[in-house]
């Protein structure tokens, strides 16, 4: 598959739209991510952005944005970078600055929804689930799980929620594991 050139202007644009349009967060962008970038334009290969898509899970920070840098670093160095992180964040911050006016403070500080608003937000709720779900979808199709897998997921899941061992310890052990698994792995 040939790859196709993009330009630092369209590549904003691409980020500026996936970031406007998009409820939920980073796990709903994966699933246009994908189309705009590897299915529908050949700008990268599926197998490379599904690794990138891994390494923006795995790193510190919003998703979205570590994406966003990694797309454009890819694409068009460290300028592609910059314009994807900046096209995706633009949207958020516009929209937060407006949503703030229907945000009004009641008693001390605590604070109200104006109910228009709040009517809007069940609506968004709904898109965003259903979002969600397709990226999730997506998700499940890149590894095959292993009983290993679910039986982690048991584990950490008993760690957090019945142990209350503090994530930042299970991150920790997390990382511990991975490097184990990844040492063992190497040698056979």
């Amino acid at each position: 598959m040939m790859k196709k050139n993009i330009s630092t202007v369209g590549l904003f644009l691409k980020f500026l739209k996936i970031g406007l349009f998009t409820f939920g967060g980073g796990y709903a962008m994966i699933g246009w991510i994908k189309k705009e970038f590897s299915k529908d334009e050949s700008y990268i290969d599926s197998k490379k952005l599904t690794d990138y898509i891994a390494i923006a899970q795995s790193a510190p920070g919003m998703i979205s944005l570590n994406i966003a840098n990694l797309i454009g670093r890819e694409l068009k160095g460290i300028k592609g970078s910059l314009v994807s992180v900046i096209g995706v964040m633009v949207p958020s911050i516009i929209i937060i600055s407006l949503l703030a006016n229907f945000i009004y403070f009641g008693n001390g500080s605590e604070f109200k929804l104006d109910i228009q608003f709040q009517n809007i937000l069940k609506f968004v709720l709904i898109s965003v689930v259903v979002i969600l779900l397709n990226a999730a979808s997506d998700l499940r199709k890149i590894k095959k799980r292993s009983f290993f897998d679910y039986f982690y997921l048991i584990i950490v899941f008993t760690g957090v929620y019945i142990l209350s061992i503090p994530i930042s310890v299970i991150v920790l052990l997390n990382i511990f594991v991975g490097l184990i698994i990844t040492k063992v792995q190497r040698k056979f």
